[in-house]
């Protein structure tokens, strides 16, 4: 079995550790919904309409936070107007 080098290892750990103090907040939230979704789960006795309420009930805000995210992030130019005032200034 081949060890991993000190090195490798040490900047592997910085880096997971960058990642924990950056995203901190993330994964708070991340571990709540996971822990409340298992409580749910375990107490409603294998019932599988349960299990998809939960799960989409989770979903369904995620995918509302992520497309606002993602849409907020379009090019200031948008619809090819970029010199939509151009004319205005053009001089004869």
């Amino acid at each position: 079995m081949t060890a991993i080098p000190w090195p490798v290892l040490l900047v592997g750990l910085v880096l997971a550790l960058a990642a924990v103090v950056l995203l901190w907040k993330l994964l708070l939230t991340a571990a709540g919904v996971g822990v409340a979704q298992w409580l749910i789960v375990q107490a409603a006795e294998d019932s599988a309409a349960v299990q998809i309420t939960v799960f989409a009930v989770m979903a369904l805000p995620t995918v509302l936070v992520l497309s606002r995210v993602l849409s907020t992030h379009r090019p200031a130019v948008a619809g090819g107007h970029r010199f939509a005032h151009a004319s205005k200034e053009t001089v004869a």
